[in-house]
């Protein structure tokens, strides 16, 4: 796992998973639970590339894990209950929902579990079972991953109303977020590093960025791009942290896509306007996704598309924050927005400045630019499409005009 390419040559990954899927498919397995496992690791890898329409993909995979736990009856709590393993089926069942959400999110497509067709709670502290799918983080993960399911489903612009019910479940997790799964203590001493805890806080700040993705009039408020850039900026340096100490091998295909959405908001001219370059930033998420691209092939597609935006964003001319005399209504639930929005989007960062060199910079343009100015035009051009739901079958461009109908049937070469 750490190490993607020390294996005999002769038993390759590749193999591993072939030998995998020939005993699943010869029936040889008889216990429906130890078979509904090996499908939640067939779910974490793939062989080929996901612009590849293919049977050897994890939204395949966990779409076969997910019928077989709705046919076990996983998605009633009554089954939890009673069941003598209900430790293991309840994460089970909370992992592919994380699994599904999270990769309905990426590819723009419909979710196979909605949260209204099952009543299984969460998982509670004391019933786990391993840190590596369990525990408090695994609880509170799958609390993060509700509020990214909820903004995947938005497929016109924003209201007030649902603009807040994307900001405040954010703001309740980060503020009653407990003390072991924080990145800092009381003092403001970064903690001891925990690779689980900065994974935690990664799905945070790119849900952070995910709000000001939804179409609305509140992306042509630059204390929103504000926010969104030093989310960006925060998630960024937990991806140097788990660089540097040679962890990145370790991270789920999944993370290929959360690095392509933190690059999102790098590619403004206002992002460089700071002291720290946003090349630099965007420089240590292409050595991320350098890095996994030798385990996972999504990597080396979303590598390929931070490199196109960056050649499409180059020498495009800067874009100057125009001063107006009202903001815009849609954005006023009281007559002083600044008050209002700035501050629910500050309590979104309860962290010392030294989370992110950018941190003063850019919370200082919270404060400053509030909701009185407006980015004349959108800080993203009119090529770039951030769409989350397209005809195209992902939400950030990943295929585009890379999907090559000739390839819908492609053998896995050893």
């Amino acid at each position: 796992m750490k190490r993607p390419d020390d294996h005999p040559k002769n038993f390759t990954p590749v193999d591993i998973y072939a030998r995998i899927k020939a005993l699943m498919f010869l029936g040889i397995e008889t216990d429906m639970l130890a078979l509904l496992k090996a499908y939640c690791v067939l779910s974490c890898w793939t062989p080929l590339s996901p612009h590849i329409a293919t049977m050897d993909h994890p939204w395949h995979w966990v779409g076969v894990a997910i019928r077989l736990a709705i046919q076990l009856g996983f998605h009633k709590e009554s089954t939890h209950l009673i069941s003598p393993i209900s430790a293991q089926s309840r994460n089970i069942w909370w992992y592919l929902f994380c699994n599904d959400t999270l990769q309905s999110t990426c590819f723009g497509r419909p979710p196979m579990i909605r949260i209204q067709d099952f009543d299984v709670t969460l998982p509670s502290a004391d019933s786990a079972t391993s840190r590596l799918v369990s525990g408090r983080p695994f609880i509170q993960l799958m609390m993060n991953l509700n509020v990214i399911a909820m903004l995947a489903s938005r497929q016109q612009d924003v209201e007030l109303d649902e603009l807040r019910g994307a900001i405040e479940p954010l703001q309740g997790w980060i503020g009653n977020l407990s003390p072991e799964l924080a990145l800092f203590d009381q003092n403001e001493n970064r903690n001891a590093h925990d690779r689980w805890v900065v994974e935690i806080h990664i799905f945070y700040f790119i849900s952070i960025v995910l709000v000001y993705l939804l179409p609305g009039p509140h992306r042509r408020e630059p204390a929103f791009y504000s926010a969104a850039l030093l989310a960006s900026s925060c998630a960024v340096r937990l991806y140097e942290a788990i660089l540097y100490r040679d962890e990145v091998n370790f991270l789920l295909p999944i993370h290929a896509w959360l690095a392509l959405t933190a690059a999102v908001p790098q590619f403004s001219p206002q992002a460089g306007s700071s002291q720290v370059s946003a090349d630099e930033e965007i420089e240590l998420l292409r050595l991320v996704l350098v890095q996994q691209s030798a385990k996972h092939r999504s990597a080396k597609l979303c590598l390929s598309k931070i490199e196109r935006l960056q050649k499409d964003h180059a020498g495009k001319s800067n874009i100057e924050i125009v001063e107006v005399g009202s903001h815009d209504a849609a954005l006023a639930p009281d007559s002083n927005p600044n008050a209002t929005w700035c501050g629910c989007l500050r309590e979104l960062f309860p962290f010392p400045k030294n989370i992110s060199p950018r941190t003063e910079d850019l919370m200082g343009k919270i404060d400053l630019t509030g909701t009185g100015n407006v980015f004349q035009p959108l800080p993203f051009g009119d090529d770039i499409s951030f769409e989350w739901a397209d005809l195209n079958f992902d939400s950030l461009g990943f295929l585009g005009n890379d999907f090559n109908m000739e390839e819908v049937v492609r053998p896995i070469e050893s």
